[in-house]
């Protein structure tokens, strides 16, 4: 894998073939963390959207595979987090209606 620097167009040339040359690394990354293909491709998805616009914002950063994965790792972190939420606030409705058909 090179190490993308410019972001001149030669700079996005060669991040886009950082992105297509890393994608499998990436997605396996997502894939063993994941319980769905889908939620891999969304995730991968999220990271290279994140990436490009971290690497437009004048970082000075290298963009490596190690990067893209730190990216890819905090994705699946906010991933975790959002899903997590998701099922709390399932289980508390669950909780509430179970009171209420109760008679509570």
């Amino acid at each position: 894998m090179e190490v993308v620097r410019g972001r001149d167009s030669a700079g996005s040339a060669q991040l886009q073939a950082l992105f297509l040359d890393s994608l499998p690394t990436v997605y396996g990354f997502l894939l063993a963390r994941t319980v769905r293909g889908e939620q891999a491709e969304d995730l991968a998805s999220e990271t290279y959207e994140a990436a490009a616009r971290m690497f437009g914002a004048d970082r000075g950063d290298e963009v490596t595979l190690a990067w893209l994965l730190a990216v890819a790792r905090r994705r699946l972190i906010d991933h975790w987090r959002r899903s997590e939420s998701h099922r709390r606030r399932l289980q508390r409705l669950h909780s509430e209606l179970v009171v209420r058909s109760r008679g509570g």
